[in-house]
């Protein structure tokens, strides 16, 4: 037996019980007279005539009979074995069911990735209409719609402009930027390109017209900042719920697995506890058996020694 635990790669133990090796049931001619009852009365009765001693012919039966019940004593004690090997087996395999079902449980965690992938959509959507609305701000003056798409994709993903331009790798010998610069130049970036909106179209709209549509392409440049958090954040918790989803899977496969093991040890102990009923019947068949035979022995012997007792007895008493 082989077992290997605490971890997903556990192993399912199987028994590895050999068959018993055949016995041979068959009597010795050396015993004859132990089968056949006639002559089993006649040597009771002569032991008891001559008065012999008895314990060469009573191991004589006890042997026999030993010999006529050893197939079945190895067969049974063979099946009793593989009984308690499945019992075990199945002791074991159900540890490992509760192991696997508590690290189940553990691994039991609260996932963010569906309210992600639904921001993410609601930002992404957001972003879309925006575009329509720079669109239609900027149809005035600009009738390509690929140029339109150029000039919001520039706005709403400034930040990728700010780091790439205003702030390079830092030396290992720099201090690192404080986040405040980083916000700052990203938001100069958005409102330069929602100025730059604003004087492309600022013959077309009233000066407060144009004062309001600034503030508001800045906000909707900011959208992009929120979209790319988004994206980040669903990454992140898409790969978090894809490791947990294949972990708990790989411990649900265990769990099958041990219970089919469990499942087939049971069947085996069914079985054996079905076969072990032929060896017992035998066994209590020959022991009573054994134990009428040792009683006809006995019976003939007392009798045929209380007769020659009686008989030694008799010409005494007539002398007397």
């Amino acid at each position: 037996m082989q077992l290997t635990s605490g971890n997903p790669t556990a192993t399912v133990i199987q028994s590895s019980t050999a068959e018993p090796a055949t016995v041979p049931n068959e009597t010795h001619d050396a015993f004859h007279w132990i089968n056949n009852e006639g002559l089993l009365r006649d040597e009771g009765a002569l032991f008891g005539i001559a008065g012999g001693d008895i314990m060469d012919k009573m191991n004589a039966i006890e042997s026999f009979f030993k010999t006529r019940m050893a197939g079945a004593h190895i067969k049974k004690q063979f099946l009793e074995q593989k009984i308690q090997e499945h019992d075990l087996l199945i002791g074991i395999n159900r540890k490992q069911v509760a192991t696997i079902a508590d690290q189940l449980e553990e691994s039991r965690q609260k996932n963010q990735m569906l309210p992600s992938l639904v921001q993410f959509l609601a930002v992404l959507s957001v972003c879309i209409f925006n575009f329509f609305v720079v669109r239609w701000w900027l149809s005035p003056s600009v009738q390509s719609d690929l140029i339109c798409a150029g000039i919001y994709l520039t706005g709403l993903f400034s930040f990728y402009i700010s780091r790439a331009v205003n702030n390079p790798e830092a030396k290992e010998t720099e201090e690192p930027e404080r986040g405040w610069k980083i916000n700052l130049r990203e938001l100069a970036v958005a409102a330069g390109v929602a100025l730059f909106i604003c004087i492309l179209t600022f013959r077309s709209y009233p000066a407060a017209h144009s004062l309001a549509a600034f503030v508001m392409l800045c906000i909707c440049f900011l959208a992009g900042k929120v979209l790319m958090n988004s994206v980040t954040q669903l990454k992140e918790q898409g790969g978090n719920w894809l490791r947990y989803a294949g972990q708990r899977w790989r411990l649900r496969r265990q769990r099958r697995r041990f219970t089919k093991a469990i499942a087939r040890s049971l069947n085996a102990i069914d079985s054996a506890r079905t076969e072990l009923l032929e060896p017992s019947t035998q066994i209590k068949k020959f022991e009573a058996e054994q134990e009428y035979k040792t009683r006809i022995f006995l019976s003939e012997y007392n009798l045929a020694l209380q007769t020659r007792n009686a008989s030694s007895k008799s010409p005494a008493k007539q002398f007397a």
